[in-house]
């Protein structure tokens, strides 16, 4: 309305209200034809909400993330940060391919097998020479239920180390509509998941032993998985990785972690 600007975290809403199609999000301007396009129901993983979403794509390009009504969670709603999320999806920092840094620093490519067989050489070379506990894991609580009970399991299972923690990423803000909508603080969507399979105390307070034990130069084998899209590491994190002999690295965006 006049005088009353549309500046709130929500303002993505009106695009879903208007009723002929008049408003129009600018991200998605000029980018398909809504009935071109493949819907896919998923579940946003901007924040611990969970809001159910529409993943709507052309081809094999994600163009826009739209909210599924569940009546117990975001009822019709999103935020506009969780619209926005699927931008990285489709960045040209994406990483397709399987690296190994050389010791004079030069990055050449690699196949999944061989990379696999020379993480699985170092770890072993690793537990024989120094023991179980000079390998350790830090996964993420943007890792799937899956993924954080395979990485624990590779960890501690296969490899027999104690040291595991978990990347997260900082608080944001909490906004609450006059609706009752609430963007949750909380910027890691799979934070109760972690704590279910792993524990709590582990979920808490894992990275810091892990971040201790490599300053302390007791970590010899480092395996990092990340999987958050605009993670950006502590100056800690990657002084300490530097101390490790070796480092495996999971990403889907290269930065910094990457290059460590």
């Amino acid at each position: 309305f006049p005088g009353i600007p549309l500046d709130n975290p929500m303002s993505g809403c009106v695009v879903d209200l208007c009723p002929v199609g008049a408003l129009i999000n600018a991200d998605f301007m000029f980018q398909s034809r809504v009935w071109y396009m493949k819907s896919t129901p998923s579940v946003c993983p901007s924040c611990s909400r969970g809001c159910n979403i529409e993943v709507d794509a052309l081809a094999d390009t994600v163009k826009r993330f739209t909210p599924r009504h569940n009546a117990d969670v975001n009822g019709h709603w999103m935020c506009d940060a969780g619209r926005a999320s699927y931008k990285p999806l489709n960045s040209n920092d994406r990483l397709s391919t399987f690296r190994i840094r050389e010791k004079d620093g030069r990055w050449t490519d690699t196949t999944r097998e061989a990379a696999v067989d020379l993480l699985v050489r170092k770890a072993s070379e690793t537990r024989k020479a120094h023991g179980s506990d000079a390998i350790a894991g830090l996964g993420s609580l943007w890792q799937t239920n899956e993924e954080v009970f395979l990485f624990e399991n590779l960890i501690q299972s296969a490899l027999g180390s104690r040291r595991l923690g978990f990347l997260e990423q900082p608080a944001g803000f909490t906004w609450t509509s006059k609706s009752g909508f609430v963007i949750d603080a909380d910027k890691n969507p799979n934070r109760r998941g972690a704590q279910w399979i792993v524990d709590e105390a582990r979920v808490a307070g894992g990275l810091e032993q892990v971040l201790a034990e490599l300053e302390a130069g007791r970590i010899r084998f480092l395996h990092v998985s990340s999987g958050m899209p605009d993670f950006k590491p502590t100056d800690r994190l990657l002084k300490a990785m530097g101390k490790a002999e070796f480092v495996v690295v999971e990403d889907i965006l290269g930065g910094p972690l990457v290059e460590h």
